[in-house]
């Protein structure tokens, strides 16, 4: 392989894993994981999920375990828990949520029977995590993370003793 293809290769590789080394690393110091609890705002990221910049999209996540999604006209009240599975993964469900019918920044209507969804996340030190596919096990055993679709970026501490009922 030529210096330049190699070079190439190893670039590409490092932008590949730096992601999953990287929350790996995080997930390992408890003192410097993030705290879920808190109010986020959806930030896209990756072309095709942006929400027009005249729409808020928000999501309360309170340390009783509720949630509040502010979605445009869309208000939807549920449930939220996160877990860590054997691949050491972080996944994020939302479940029981009642929607108010309303339509949302992407021009939706959150159905009332909607099923809990499973979100693969990825958290930072900023406080901030991003919803990201899930990532690819190789033929060799090791995973490499897929790419992020968007994040939801820390703005601020949820009340802690404020529940919504879902």
């Amino acid at each position: 392989m030529s210096g330049i293809r190699h070079t190439v290769a190893v670039l590409a590789s490092a932008l590949v894993l730096i992601p999953a080394v990287t929350a790996r690393a995080q997930s390992a110091d408890p003192d410097r994981a993030p705290k879920f609890p808190g109010v986020y705002r959806y930030v896209g990221i990756m072309e095709g999920f942006h929400l027009p910049e005249t729409c808020v999209e928000r999501w309360t996540l309170r340390a009783d375990g509720t949630l509040l999604l502010e979605s445009g006209a869309s208000v939807s009240r549920g449930r939220w828990s996160v877990d860590r599975d054997a691949d050491d993964l972080d996944w994020l469900t939302v479940s029981e949520q009642v929607p108010n019918g309303a339509r949302d920044c992407s021009g939706g209507i959150t159905p009332p029977d909607l099923e809990p969804i499973r979100h693969h996340v990825v958290l930072m030190n900023s406080g901030d995590f991003q919803i990201c596919l899930t990532p690819r096990r190789l033929a060799d055993g090791s995973s490499i993370q897929g790419p992020c679709l968007y994040a939801l970026r820390r703005e601020g501490d949820a009340p802690a003793k404020e529940g919504v009922s879902p």
